[in-house]
């Protein structure tokens, strides 16, 4: 029975592992009505040049990604082909945009007739592939992939991760209020509830690196954007929390906020 247990823990866990992986990878959506040009740009996409880690999710019919972002699916990158029959490459775009916001739009199409049309600014396209040059849509496609990568790379540093074996979790650093010692844990205080990390305060204070995060004492650090009221020996955060501080820390609480 011991060993049985461990198997199917080992599985939940080899779970969880391959989960956050997914979760890492940079998430693509090629839509294209011919079967072998899909086919080539999911190959270009997964075999890319630049060793970008991808996940890709291929349609032939703008019906299939419009049924997998019903069942929420999402990407970070979609290439849509403006010529498909079905739906029309445009009309697609703005569904997709509608949905999400910061989502990464390339269109694909035989020559270069629409490209113009790309720039719709409900559409905000990110970039325009014609496909009839299979050398320069390789390039195309694994320069795209690279350029989307460090953009949201550059976005990630606006979030604290919580990364384990058994865990993966994104906290809005602009969310968070503030950060307490509780044990052997570090409570995050955020517009959106309390999170929990096993790791020391002071290392916490560390990974966020950002100038708004103070020590009010030992054991709790604020976000100085949050603090509406300071009177004598207490902080009045934006949440209702009062917190007490000693005059030194007070001190060191009002020069910061003096910097900002």
């Amino acid at each position: 029975m011991a060993s049985y247990t461990s198997e199917v823990v080992k599985m939940k866990v080899d779970g969880i592992i391959k989960h956050i992986e997914e979760v890492c990878k940079l998430k693509v959506a090629i839509v294209d009505h011919n079967k072998i040009t899909l086919e080539m740009i999911r190959g270009y996409v997964l075999h890319n040049t630049e060793n970008i880690d991808c996940s890709c999710a291929a349609f032939q019919k703008s019906r299939g990604l419009l049924n997998a972002l019903e069942d929420n699916c999402r990407y970070d990158l979609y290439f849509i082909e403006i010529e498909q029959q079905e739906t029309g490459g445009f009309e697609l775009a703005r569904k997709i945009r509608k949905l999400q916001k910061s989502a990464y739009i390339v269109f694909t199409a035989s020559g270069g007739e629409f490209a113009l049309d790309t720039y719709d600014l409900s559409i905000k396209a990110y970039y325009y592939i014609v496909k009839n040059h299979l050398n320069h849509m390789k390039r195309e496609i694994s320069e795209v992939l690279a350029a989307v990568s460090a953009e949201l790379e550059e976005k990630k540093e606006d979030f604290y991760v919580i990364q384990n074996k058994l865990r993966f979790e994104k906290i809005k650093i602009s969310d968070i209020i503030y950060v307490f010692k509780n044990e052997k844990n570090s409570v995050f205080m955020t517009k959106n509830g309390k999170v929990l990390e096993r790791k020391a305060l002071r290392k916490v204070v560390q990974s966020l690196n950002r100038p708004e995060f103070v020590f009010l004492n030992a054991g709790c650090a604020i976000n100085i954007k949050y603090i509406r009221r300071i009177s004598d020996s207490t902080i009045l955060l934006a949440d209702g929390t009062s917190l007490y501080g000693s005059s030194q820390s007070i001190r060191k609480v009002k020069s910061s906020l003096e910097g900002c």
